[in-house]
């Protein structure tokens, strides 16, 4: 239900560093934008679809 979807991500801490607790602080992890951009073109296929995750649903949850 792509109506009740909002991206959210943890980037830059999109991994915890070997043996690291939950409340240490992890090093960032360096993902090249053109790779996440193709993953979300991935995930979301059509520019509509893109369009209602990532703007038009956080825009009506928020009011904005």
């Amino acid at each position: 239900m792509p109506q009740s979807l909002l991206w959210g991500s943890d980037w830059p801490h999109t991994a915890r560093d070997p043996g690291a607790a939950p409340h240490q602080i992890s090093s960032y992890r360096s993902i090249p934008s053109s790779s996440l951009h193709a993953q979300i073109e991935r995930w979301m296929p059509t520019p509509e679809l893109r369009q209602r995750i990532l703007v038009d649903n956080p825009a009506a949850l928020y009011g904005f």
